[in-house]
């Protein structure tokens, strides 16, 4: 584990990396460095810094992140990972704030303690076989903060999105059958198209989910959850037994 503040890499390190003869990196800062296609399969980082990294179209492939930063306020940085394969790649207690994953391949991905409000995951396949296609997928996204985030037409199902912070994230033409979202915040969102079907939304909090445009068939609730779904409906629910209805 490194606790010692990020230095810049060094020229002798990357060179490591591009030659697949440096497999663990920690505690260095990557600022603008340009990772496109390159073969990172396998890395582990540990508290680094990448500042306006450029990952696009990387073999990240069972690579670890671990309390690594992909995001910078002022002046503004993040980093891109679009067309890069992440398949069984691990962020564990990562800033990825704003980081563009679109199209990725993250068959296997997982996700736990990690900030990333903005995070674009549109068009990214978590499914194994051809891209886009629905079937076995997989990916675990666990006590995440990540609101804003971008889910447009993406394939999660049987896949767990637990304890995670997921107001007005973008779930449209998405498909979560099965998912285990129990315990995570849904308010606000996007869900076009979605499709819910048979998920766990045990504990889930939400107040935007319409049965109208979302599938919401043998999805796994608790009684009170099951009320607030009238509500875009227009029904009221009188719970007050005592009521004389003569």
């Amino acid at each position: 584990m490194a606790d010692a503040k990020p230095t810049p890499v060094r020229q002798s390190e990357l060179r490591a990396l591009s030659e697949g003869t440096l497999h663990e990196v920690s505690a260095r800062v990557f600022n603008g460095t340009d990772f496109t296609a390159a073969e990172l399969g396998g890395v582990t980082f540990d508290g680094c810094d990448f500042l306006d990294v450029r990952f696009r179209r990387a073999e990240l492939t069972e690579a670890r992140f671990h309390r690594c930063a992909f995001f910078r306020a002022e002046p503004a940085a993040s980093c891109d990972f679009s067309f890069a394969n992440l398949r069984d790649a691990a962020f564990e207690r990562c800033d990825l704030t704003t980081a563009v994953m679109q199209k990725v391949r993250a068959f296997g991905l997982t996700m736990e303690g990690c900030v990333a409000g903005g995070i674009d995951f549109s068009g990214a396949d978590f499914t194994l076989g051809r891209a886009g296609a629905e079937g076995l997928a997989s990916a675990t996204f666990n006590g995440c903060n990540m609101p804003w985030a971008d889910f447009t037409g993406v394939t999660l199902s049987d896949c767990k999105l637990t304890g995670c912070r997921l107001m007005e994230a973008i779930f449209n033409q998405a498909t979560l059958k099965k998912a285990d979202l129990a315990g995570s915040d849904i308010c606000g969102i996007e869900a076009h198209g979605l499709t819910l079907v048979g998920a766990d939304l045990r504990g889930t909090t939400f107040n935007s989910l319409d049965v109208r445009v979302t599938d919401l068939t043998g999805v796994r609730l608790r009684p009170e959850q099951a009320l607030m779904l009238l509500t875009p409906l227009g029904i009221e629910i009188d719970v007050d037994d005592g009521d004389d209805l003569a």
